[in-house]
């Protein structure tokens, strides 16, 4: 099979993954990897380490990721490998010590693990990791102990586990915001179901859709990787929404204005410009237990612009009726809307 490259660096992705796996067991043979020692120190340590680590990108950001998975070792009891539909365990450190092919194999394992599918159940994260949630229609802001911010949207949870040792956090169902302090020995790991979002330092938004997430960015660079994909990971940067499905990528540019309303939720309001009225009723039923319900494609298709309070469903009911002259009818649980 031919290898995957990374789009920036020309490198092979599965032959940096492995070069960074084997100068984690070298490190560690030689008692270099101390919980407090970053790139920097085993660079002075050991300068061979060091000019491998700072001829890529693609190679710093393989072995931090490493790094920290050996380090979190310490605090799960052991990593997952499923084989031929049974789950066994095994214990990276132990693996690491036992031979260089051992402690390769058990550090692309704490690769896949970091990149791998994550569900509710499957999240181990260490006992100080804490779980956010917000309900329908709600809104909040999150401080990290790193220094960045979480912006949780409507119907939102999110458990992050961020210290010493590194930054992870899943994405368990909603939409967040993220300000990611800049850490260069530390990537922001983010978990959505198949795919992970790694970064160093940026802003962008993730949320998680029926059969994939999308990632929009408006500040800097996000990887994005998909688990049941050997393909080369995708690099979104600021200006551009990435949507996953099945395996594959879709990244389009948005011009200012575009990206604006795509992140107007941020700001407690929806702005539309010439969306479909199916579209905008999606979008309202996110933030409202009372549903909008529209009825047959002329009603569907009506174009809708303007900006909008995302839990004020009721008042865009009125609008819909004394503005644009559509049937309306309320009830406890819905509001249908049909053309007369």
């Amino acid at each position: 099979m031919k290898a995957s490259k990374n789009i920036f660096d020309g490198e092979s992705v599965d032959e940096v993954d492995e070069e960074a796996a084997s100068w984690l067991a070298r490190l560690d043979a030689a008692g270099l990897l101390s919980t407090s020692a970053d790139v920097e120190d085993l660079t002075e340590a050991q300068p061979e380490f060091g000019d491998w680590v700072s001829a890529s990108f693609a190679r710093r950001t393989a072995f931090l990721r490493l790094l920290a998975a050996w380090r979190r070792a310490d605090r799960l009891s052991a990593f997952p490998e499923r084989d031929a539909g049974r789950t066994t365990w095994i214990r990276p450190r132990l693996a690491i010590a036992a031979s260089l092919a051992i402690c390769t194999a058990a550090a692309l394992l704490g690769f896949a693990v970091l990149r791998g599918p994550v569900g509710a159940s499957d999240v181990q994260f260490a006992e100080a990791s804490h779980r956010y949630q917000t309900g329908v229609g709600s809104r909040e802001t999150v401080p990290l102990s790193d220094g960045s911010i979480m912006e949780l949207n409507t119907d939102t949870v999110v458990v992050a586990d961020v210290d010493a040792d590194g930054r992870f956090v899943e994405l368990q169902q909603g939409e967040a915001y993220f300000e990611i302090a800049d850490d260069p020995s530390r990537p922001f790991v983010i978990r959505a179901g198949e795919e992970t979002v790694t970064v160093l330092g940026t802003k962008f938004s993730v949320q998680r859709l029926e059969s994939g997430i999308e990632v929009m960015v408006t500040e800097g660079r996000v990887q994005i990787e998909e688990a049941a994909s050997k393909a080369q990971p995708t690099f979104v940067s600021v200006g551009q929404k990435a949507t996953t499905e099945s395996g594959s990528v879709l990244v389009e540019d948005r011009d200012v204005a575009t990206s604006a309303r795509d992140m107007s939720w941020r700001t407690g309001r929806l702005e539309f410009r010439d969306a479909p009225l199916s579209t905008v009723a999606a979008e309202f039923n996110r933030y409202n237990s009372v549903q909008l319900v529209v009825v047959g494609d002329n009603a569907s298709d009506i174009p809708i612009g303007g900006s909008f309070k995302a839990t004020n469903v009721d008042a865009f009911g009125r609008l819909l009726r004394d503005g644009l002259g559509l049937e309306v009818e309320w009830d406890d649980t819905e509001i249908r809307v049909s053309a007369p």
